[in-house]
């Protein structure tokens, strides 16, 4: 039976460091909100399933907040917080022979532009789903029925779902894949060779 690798990206195949991104955007603001409020009004916009653009984005901090500079500092700074997770890249590099690996992702046309301009990432996978382009996020589990069209006749528990967000995991998993909730590389290894010899 095929098998099909289900990775998320922010926190699993590369960091983000979110508290740096909003500490970032407030420090040019002249009426800042607390950092819970504006990671709140940035997960609401839309931007993440493509309904509202980075530009719209922008005018709102403008607007409500007093966000003050230029277009291209508000775009360096949008995507400043990002590393590498060293590990995992390698892990998914010596296993990509074996299995079709699948990047699957609640993010913005922004962000995956550098992720792959910084990190090549697009050349570790042979699918990408991504919420921006879909128009759904996770945990919603039509995403899922995305990644799942893309190999027809495969079972659920064939796919070896990977995130580091709870609820997304439980969602995968309701939907009827295998998961990973990832939180040390160790600990995913593990379930990873048990997934592979099941």
């Amino acid at each position: 039976m095929s098998k099909i690798l289900v990775f998320d990206i922010g926190g699993v195949v590369i960091f983000h460091d979110n508290a740096r991104l909003l500490k970032l955007l407030i420090s040019r603001m002249s009426r800042p909100p607390c950092e819970a409020e504006l990671l709140a009004m940035i997960r609401q916009s839309g931007i993440g399933t493509g309904v509202s653009t980075l530009e719209q984005l922008q005018a709102s901090l403008v607007r409500d907040f007093g966000w003050e500079g230029a277009y291209a500092e508000f775009l360096s700074d949008w995507s400043s917080h990002f590393s590498p997770n060293t590990l995992m890249l390698e892990t998914m590099h010596s296993i990509g022979a074996a299995y079709p690996i699948v990047l699957c992702s609640n993010t913005n046309r922004e962000h995956w532009s550098t992720l792959c301009d910084q990190y090549d990432i697009q050349s570790i996978c042979q699918n990408v789903v991504l919420s921006f382009e879909v128009g759904v996020e996770k945990p919603d589990k039509q995403i899922y029925q995305r990644v799942k069209n893309l190999y027809p006749g495969i079972s659920g528990e064939a796919f070896f779902f990977v995130d580091d967000d709870g609820e997304n995991v439980r969602s995968g998993k309701d939907f009827g894949f295998s998961t990973h909730h990832y939180t040390d590389h160790s600990a995913f290894l593990t379930d990873l060779r048990s997934w592979s010899v099941s």
